[in-house]
Formats: C-alpha cells, sequence, structure tokens
C-alpha cells in the first residue's frame, strides 16, 4: 500500500496517526471536556468576586435587575426603553430561573455556552482546512480560543459580551456553509446568525454588507460550482428573512412595551459620538452631563438633547449625537481621518484597553487567567496574515468562498474602529483570529511552497501588526483603577487595614493618585470615620489642589469637625472659581459652607450676613440638610439658626417647624417652643411627634389634663408611639 494510500485509509478510520492513541471524536470530546472543565472552575473562581457582582449602576447591575424583571413575570418590560442588549437580557432571566437567580449558577451555564463556542470554532476551522489536517486545524483553533484569557473572562462575568464568543463562532459557522455551499436555507440560517450578533453586538451589523454582496455574488452558478445554487434575489432575500426572524420578536417587544417598532438599543447613536468628536481619544470617554452608567446615560442623553433642542426629542436622541459626530466629520475631514487611523491601530493592538473590569489586573489576581497565554496579541496578527494569505490553505472548491469570509475580521475591526475600541467590543475579533490561527496550523511544505507574493505580503503584514501591538499606548490598562475599587469595598466592609494595603497598592502605580486618595476619603466619610477621611482627603487636595470636587469634600470633613478655620480658605477659593452667572447648587453650597466657616470661627455676626440676602431654591435642600444634621449634633444655636433661616423661605416643612420647636425649647423659650409645636401639627395633622413634645411641655407648666389628650391623640395616630404610651401612663399614675 503506497504512503498516500495508507494516509487516506487513516483519515477515514479516524485515526490521528498512531493506532494507539484515542480515535478522533473522543479525542475532540475530552478537549471539549476539558475545556469545560476550565471555564467551570474559571467561573466559580470568580463567582463571588466583590469587583464583579452584579450590583450597582453600570452594567452588571442594571442587566441582573432588568433580568430579574423578565423573570418575575414582566416578560415585555413594560415603559422600559433598553439601552443595552435585549438578547443578553432574556438569556440572564432564563439563566436565573434555571439557577434559582445564583450568580455561580449563572456562570456555570455560560461556561457550556464558552465550551459551545469553541466546538463551533473547531468545526468551522475544520470546514476551511484540507481533509488530511482538518482535525489538527480544528483541534489547535478550539484549544487556541479555550486559552483566550480575555474571553474566558467577559465569558465569565454578568455582561452581554458574555454571549459574543458563542454568537460570533455560530455566525462564522452559518455563514461558512452557506458560503462553501450555498442554498436558501444556509443563506437564512446566516442571517439568523448575523442578526443574533448584532443584536447583542450592534456594530456587528457591518458585516452584513459582506454578507450580503456574498449571498448576491456566491449565489451565481458560475462562482459556486453547485447545481440547484439559489439566485442572487433568492438568497439576498433568504439572507433578510434569517435577520427579520430575530429581530421581530424584539420589535414586537418594544412596541407592546409602549415605544416604537425598534429591536434594537437606543444608545448607538451615543457611542458613534463617544468615538466621533473633537474631545475623542479612540477608547471610552466620559461626555459632559452625561453619567456612565446605563440610567444615566437613558435620562441624560434625553435632557441633553431636550436642552440643545429647545424642546423634548420625538424619538431623536439617538440621531441627534449621529448628527453632532457627522457634522464633525464634515467640518473637520483630516482630524476625522487621523482620529480613525488611530482607532483602528487600537484594534489590532496587544493592549486590551478597559471599560468596567480590567482585563490586566485580573490577570494578575487569578492564576486560571494567568494560565491562558492567547490573546489580541497572537491572534489578531495572525489572523489579519491568514486573511490576506489563507487562500493558499484552501483546497480548490473552497478557495472561492474563502475570498469572502476572509474579510470578516478586518470588517469586524473596522466596525469597531468606527466607534471606539473597548476589550469586550473587539473580543470577538478573536473568535475569527482562532479560526485563522488553526486553519494557519494545516500548512504543509507545499502550502508554504507556492504561498509565493501573498504570503510574503501577509507576513509582513502580520509581523508589522505585531510589532505595532508592542508599542505602549498612553492608556492605562485599568489595574491602579481596579485596586482603588478593591480599596473602597475593604473600606466600606470595615476592614481598614486591608484597605489601606489596597490603596497603597493603587496609589504606586496609578498615573493620577490624587483619584485613589478621594475615593478612599470618601469611603471613609461615608462610614464618618473622619479622621482618616481628613488624611486621605488632605493627600487628596496636596495632589490635586486645582480639582473643585477634592476641595469641596475635603472642607466638608473639616466642617464636620468644626475646623471652620482650615475649611474656609478651601471654600472661598471654591466660590472664587466657581460657575458665575444663576446659582447653581454647587455654588450654594459654597455660600453655606462658608457661612458655617464663619460660624465655627466664632464670627456669628458675619455667618449670619452671608445668608442675610436670602437662599435661591437651588440651596435650600442643603440648608435643610445641614439644619438637621446641627440638631442631630446638639448644636442649639447653630440648629435655631439655620431652621429658622429655612423656615423663612419654606414654612411649611413640619419637620423643620417642629425641630426650631425643640431648639426654642432647650434655650428656655417654652411659649415660642409650644407655638411652633401646635403650627408643626397643623402643618401634618399625623405627626405625632409634635403632638407628644407639645405635651410634655404642657405637662412641665401644670397643665396635665391638656397634657393627657395630646398623648391620647398621639397614640390614636401612632398606637405603637411606645415613648407617648409611657408618659401617658406617669401622668396617670400607673407608673411609681
Amino acid at each position: 500500500m503506497s504512503r498516500a494510500s495508507r494516509s487516506r485509509r487513516a483519515a477515514a478510520d479516524g485515526r490521528v496517526g498512531d493506532p494507539g492513541l484515542p480515535t478522533r471524536p473522543a479525542l475532540a470530546i475530552a478537549a471539549l471536556l476539558l475545556t469545560l472543565g476550565l471555564k467551570l472552575a474559571l467561573a466559580f473562581t470568580l463567582a463571588d468576586h466583590p469587583l464583579l457582582q452584579p450590583v450597582g449602576d453600570l452594567d452588571t447591575g442594571a442587566y441582573w435587575r432588568f433580568a430579574e424583571r423578565v423573570a418575575s413575570g414582566d416578560i415585555l418590560m413594560q415603559q422600559q426603553a433598553l439601552d443595552v442588549s435585549p438578547l443578553y437580557i432574556y438569556w440572564l432571566a432564563l439563566a436565573q430561573v434555571l439557577t434559582g437567580a445564583s450568580v455561580a449558577g449563572v456562570l456555570a451555564l455560560q461556561a457550556v455556552l464558552g465550551t459551545g463556542a469553541v466546538w463551533l470554532v473547531a468545526a468551522t476551522t475544520m470546514r476551511w482546512a484540507a481533509p488530511a489536517r482538518a482535525w489538527r486545524a480544528g483541534l489547535v483553533a478550539g484549544g487556541v480560543l479555550a486559552l483566550t484569557s480575555i474571553v474566558a473572562l467577559q465569558e465569565a462575568v454578568i455582561l452581554q459580551s458574555a454571549l459574543d464568543p458563542l454568537l460570533m463562532a455560530l455566525f462564522a459557522w452559518t455563514t461558512t456553509r452557506a458560503l462553501q455551499e450555498p442554498s436558501t436555507r444556509r443563506w437564512a440560517w446566516s442571517g439568523v446568525g448575523l442578526a443574533l450578533l448584532a443584536t447583542n453586538r450592534p456594530n456587528a451589523w457591518l458585516l452584513g454588507v459582506v454578507v450580503l454582496a456574498a449571498a448576491m455574488l456566491r449565489s451565481s452558478r458560475h462562482d459556486s460550482g453547485a447545481v440547484g445554487t439559489p439566485r442572487p434575489a433568492w438568497a439576498a432575500m433568504s439572507l433578510l428573512l434569517g435577520v427579520l426572524v430575530v429581530l421581530a420578536p424584539f420589535a414586537l417587544r418594544s412596541r407592546l412595551a409602549g415605544f416604537e417598532w425598534s429591536p434594537l438599543p437606543t444608545h448607538g447613536g451615543l457611542n458613534f459620538y463617544i468615538g466621533n468628536h473633537a474631545g475623542a481619544n479612540g477608547t471610552y470617554s466620559v461626555i459632559d452631563g452625561i453619567r456612565p452608567s446605563i440610567e444615566g446615560q437613558r435620562l441624560d442623553m434625553y435632557n441633553v438633547v431636550t436642552k440643545a433642542l429647545g424642546r423634548p426629542p420625538d424619538g431623536e436622541v439617538s440621531w441627534y449625537f449621529i448628527g453632532l459626530a457627522l457634522d464633525w466629520w464634515r467640518d473637520s475631514p483630516l482630524q476625522a481621518t487621523r482620529l480613525l487611523a488611530w482607532k483602528v491601530w487600537l484594534t489590532t493592538h496587544s493592549w486590551e484597553l478597559p471599560v468596567n473590569l480590567s482585563h490586566a489586573w485580573f490577570r494578575e489576581h487569578t492564576p486560571l487567567l494567568w494560565a491562558m497565554p492567547f490573546g489580541a496579541w497572537l491572534l489578531v496578527p495572525l489572523g489579519l496574515a491568514v486573511s490576506i494569505g489563507g487562500g493558499v490553505l484552501v483546497d480548490d472548491e473552497r478557495r472561492a468562498a474563502w475570498r469572502w469570509f476572509r474579510w470578516l475580521l478586518p470588517v469586524y475591526l473596522l466596525s469597531v474602529a468606527i466607534f471606539f475600541v473597548v476589550d469586550r467590543y473587539r473580543m470577538p475579533a478573536l473568535v475569527l483570529g482562532a479560526i485563522h490561527v488553526g486553519l494557519l496550523a494545516s500548512t504543509t511544505r507545499e502550502h508554504r511552497e507556492r504561498a509565493g507574493r501573498s504570503g510574503f505580503v501577509a507576513l509582513v503584514v502580520g509581523a508589522v501588526v505585531f510589532v505595532a501591538g508592542l508599542v505602549p499606548l498612553p492608556f492605562q490598562r485599568g489595574e491602579a483603577d481596579a485596586d482603588t475599587q478593591m480599596a473602597v469595598i475593604a473600606i466600606d466592609a470595615g476592614r481598614d487595614a486591608e484597605g489601606e494595603q489596597w490603596l497603597a497598592s493603587a496609589v504606586a502605580r496609578h498615573p493620577a493618585p490624587g483619584i485613589a486618595w478621594f475615593r478612599a476619603g470618601l469611603a471613609w466619610q461615608a462610614r464618618s470615620d473622619i479622621p482618616r477621611a481628613e488624611k486621605a482627603l488632605r493627600e487628596a487636595h496636596r495632589l490635586d489642589p486645582e480639582v473643585s470636587d477634592v476641595t469641596f469634600a475635603l472642607a466638608g470633613v473639616l466642617l464636620s469637625q468644626g475646623k471652620g478655620r482650615d475649611a474656609l480658605p478651601l471654600l472661598e477659593q471654591l466660590q472664587a472659581t466657581g460657575d458665575g452667572g444663576a446659582p447653581t447648587a454647587r455654588s450654594e453650597r459654597y455660600r453655606l459652607d462658608i457661612a458655617l466657616a464663619h460660624w465655627q470661627n466664632g464670627d456669628e455676626a458675619l455667618a449670619r450676613n452671608v445668608l442675610a440676602a436670602g437662599v435661591t431654591p437651588e440651596g435650600l435642600p442643603l440648608l435643610r440638610a445641614r439644619a438637621l444634621a446641627a440638631v442631630e449634633a446638639r448644636h442649639v444655636t447653630l440648629a435655631e439658626w439655620l431652621l429658622s433661616v429655612y423656615r423663612r423661605h419654606a414654612p411649611g416643612d413640619a419637620e423643620v417647624v417642629e425641630k426650631l420647636g425643640l431648639m426654642r425649647a432647650r434655650t428656655g423659650d417654652a411659649a415660642g417652643a409650644a407655638s411652633l409645636f401646635e403650627e408643626a401639627a397643623r402643618l401634618d395633622p399625623a405627626r405625632a411627634t409634635a403632638r407628644f413634645n407639645l405635651a410634655v411641655l404642657r405637662a412641665q407648666q401644670g397643665r396635665r389634663d391638656e397634657a393627657i389628650a395630646l398623648l391620647q391623640e398621639a397614640l390614636r395616630i401612632d398606637p405603637s408611639y411606645a415613648q407617648a404610651a409611657g408618659a401617658l401612663r406617669e401622668l396617670r399614675g400607673e407608673v411609681r
């Protein structure tokens, strides 16, 4: 038997080469089980990590709350506009139901999906590789994807990116089948794969241009060589039908929930503007007036557009930001083109630019991730090289199909660059990169010999992209921010020693260490550990004296300790460099705190003079809070003054009137206190405490019957009022 015959026989028998090795299906199953075990281990390792809990205002917490609504029966999420992936919300709701809303359980299910992505990548790669080396190519592609740490990390968090590897792998598989063996059914499945991916990752719609063109041009008998290949129009219609099948339920949900027929998230315009305006830097940046959270984006986008248009926007919010970005492109084409080129480079760079969580930090602190060596540094350069020269690795009958498939990776990278570049947006490209690397593993001597010019160009491009990806970028990779978050979490929990360790680590490598000191100071202040808060905020102010938020926080901590002399110059500095023009809540806070600082310095006349001109509506909530805080601190004279000032501007506040009565009682003005308690009771007929305090005064004045009647009325309002019940028993002589 010839060597070629033996090779064909071995391939037919399913052997790897040595008859003693397991058959290839068994090897594939073992590899998938190993992959699943690795992903499950990572899921259970990270399930309790404090930085990954689904709480708060960022994406993780928002997704968890949305899913809870669906899981509890609000299937349509009535009156809820979606600024996030609807697909992931419904997946997460299902996972919550199946696991009893266990974070570890949800992550375990996502590990199963991630394993499915590895299988699809291996299967897709095998369809492109030469049959004799298909198993090698599939195992390499699947293994590389399984050991790509950014993919594994994103699958182990509560974010829409957890579905991206599976969805990109599914799209690659369905599109491969349609390209290699065109039919209306396969093009429809390609449309389903595209829509599922783009519903979760909207920038992926750009891939539709490639697939639609392929559907129309590959579906000619001359190109495909297949009998029964659909006509171009039917192929395109089948593709679009697959897309519509996926989009229709989401569009219907939007309509039934009280909105337009919109199947997609509503923040695409803002994302486009974030990556395309004069101040854009190529990655995520905060836009003035829009908080960096899902809820903040939804509300603040509307408010910003309303203010700009002078009227409520009628479905124009996203388009408004698209218009701003396009206007900038028209007015500054050279600057915009340079920025796009910069972003294209960022999409090929080895760094994983963070948003919300830092891949670099988690690799430092998670051994399982550290043991996964692959990433963009390998998959992007090799993937682009194979996109250029990979045609020689594909059999003749599949080469025409490959000419279309090879565009998916560069086009997806371009779709990211059109917006802005962050790790989880680029991550789906690594799935395609794994397929290309697997195909490269099927290279033979014959392939190398016939590579020719395209092989040389591919080698040069891959080398250039690899080297360029090693050039340091002017960004941080999030390690210091993660250290700071860990410090704040430890401080909130009362673990000060641990918090100080994390803070020291953050300060040591933060490009702006004042931020770390500032956030730690606020955390200690919230816990009422004022000495530590003052120390941290003083250090933050030393490092960043021009940052008004730092100065403001330090002044507040000083005032809370009665250090008005130290706080006064800080507050006067803020006022001098403040808003100007119409008063704002912040400028009114400066003025109020300056008055308090003068009071603490012993200059009551100057303090009263500061507020003599009155208080604006913006300052009233702040004045009320300061007044009630003075009551709690038993600063009687200060509290009486602040309560009196507030009462002049808001006379209908029953609580303030009652507290002012308490202050008058403590200064010996019984008549004035009684009058205020009576006024508080009139303002709020359900206010039992006002009647109790008035009863105490009446009892002290010897008006026992009136005091008893007031206590009875207080108990009628609040039968559980134990203090009133005790006083009533004492007045009746029931307590000796």
